[in-house]
C-alpha cells in the first residue's frame, strides 16, 4: 500500500474526530464538510506525508514542554543552553514543515519579526511571515547557527547564505526575530554554524 492510500485510510478511520475538530476550530456555522474534503484533497500534496505529519507532532509536543512552566526556575531564554537550543530546533522543525500553527507554539505572543522590508507583530503573523519566507524552494535547506553571536537560522542555497534570523528568546518563547536577507549582508553578521 503506498502512503496516500495508507493516509486516506487513516483519514475515513478518523473521519469523525477530523470532523469533530473541523467542527471546533470553524466553529457552528464553518463549513465543515468543505474542510474535511480540501483536507483529504492534500493528502497526496508533497510534504503532506506522514513525515511532515510526525515532524509537526513532535514540534508541538516540545513546544507544550518548552512553554513556561507556572513554578519553574529555569526556561530558554534564561540562560539554560540547552532549552535554548531545543527551542530554535522546535521552530525549525516546524519551519521545515511550513506548519505555522506548531510555529505559533514556540512565539511570545507579542513577537516582533523585523526585517529589512517589514516589521511583523503577533504570533499568527509572524509565523505566516516565517513560513512563507522561509519556505523551501528547490536546493534550499535551513540550518540552525549563531547569527551575529545570537541563537538563529540560516537558510543556503547551493550552499550559500541567502537569508538568516536572529532569535531574541525570553520566558520559553521567542519573542524576537531580526531577519536579514542578501547574501552580502549575510556573510558579514559573523555565522557560525555549531555542531549541536
Amino acid at each position: 500500500m503506498d502512503e496516500e492510500t495508507f493516509l486516506s485510510a487513516c483519514f475515513d478511520a478518523c473521519e469523525e474526530r477530523l470532523r469533530a475538530v473541523a467542527r471546533e476550530a470553524l466553529g457552528p456555522h464553518g463549513d465543515v464538510d468543505g474542510a474535511l474534503a480540501e483536507a483529504r484533497g492534500r493528502i497526496g500534496e508533497a510534504g503532506a506525508g506522514v513525515e511532515a505529519w510526525l515532524s509537526t507532532l513532535v514540534a508541538h509536543t516540545c513546544a507544550r514542554r518548552l512553554a513556561p512552566e507556572s513554578a519553574g526556575p529555569r526556561r530558554a531564554g534564561d540562560g539554560d543552553p540547552v532549552r535554548e537550543r531545543t527551542l530554535v530546533e522546535v521552530f525549525l522543525t516546524a519551519l521545515r514543515a511550513r506548519d505555522p500553527r506548531a510555529l505559533s507554539a514556540v512565539l511570545d505572543p507579542a513577537v516582533v519579526a523585523r526585517s529589512p522590508q517589514d516589521t511583523v507583530r503577533g504570533a499568527p503573523a509572524v509565523a505566516e511571515a516565517a513560513a512563507a519566507a522561509f519556505a523551501r524552494p528547490a536546493g534550499r535547506h535551513v540550518r540552525p547557527a549563531l547569527v551575529g553571536g545570537a541563537l538563529g537560522a540560516v537558510a543556503l542555497t547551493e550552499g550559500r547564505p541567502v537569508s538568516a534570523v536572529a532569535f531574541t528568546l525570553r520566558a520559553g518563547r521567542i519573542a524576537a526575530l531580526d531577519i536579514t536577507l542578501g547574501e552580502e549582508r549575510v556573510r558579514r553578521l559573523g555565522l557560525v554554524f555549531p555542531d549541536w
